[in-house]
């Protein structure tokens, strides 16, 4: 069963009139299927992906930051990812975020992190009816935790 907080369907990414970019100050973590699509990029762009890839010794593959931010943020405050048509390209934590995707045995819900502008502004203003709703199946969110608890009460 997948479970998503009531204002999930609300919600719409303010892309370059957000008031704060995501892609800048946050370390960002290559998922293995990014990392394998970026080492099977050929020629100059290729090189210039192999050269954003490096390895945090405490969470592993991380894009590297140029002054800060993302090397794919654009002077339009865009993902140059995206702005190409190229959104598969884009680590799976920036595909997803704000959206957090959680396995706790057989139920998977998905909240949003307070950290996005507009994901706090529904949140603070849906406070009176937070509740979770079952997710149309044909929605599939990927999963980025997994908790495991063997306690049943817990579950």
């Amino acid at each position: 069963m997948v479970r998503v907080i009531s204002y999930y369907e609300e919600f719409e990414c303010l892309a370059s009139d957000c008031p704060y970019t995501c892609c800048k100050g946050w370390r960002v973590q290559l998922d293995d299927e990014t990392v394998m699509k970026y080492q099977k990029v050929k020629g100059p762009e290729g090189v210039k992906l192999a050269f954003l890839m490096q390895k945090h010794p405490a969470v592993g593959p991380i894009l590297r930051q140029i002054c800060g931010k993302c090397p794919q943020l654009t002077k339009e405050k865009l993902c140059r990812f995206q702005m190409q048509g190229k959104e598969d390209h884009m680590p799976l934590i920036c595909r997803l975020y704000p959206r957090v995707s959680i396995r706790y045995g057989d139920i998977q819900e998905i909240t949003m992190e307070l950290s996005c502008p507009e994901s706090a502004h529904l949140f603070l203003k849906n406070l009176g009816r937070l509740s979770f709703h079952e997710l149309e199946a044909e929605k599939k969110v990927p999963v980025f935790y997994t908790l495991e608890n063997e306690d049943d009460d817990f579950l």
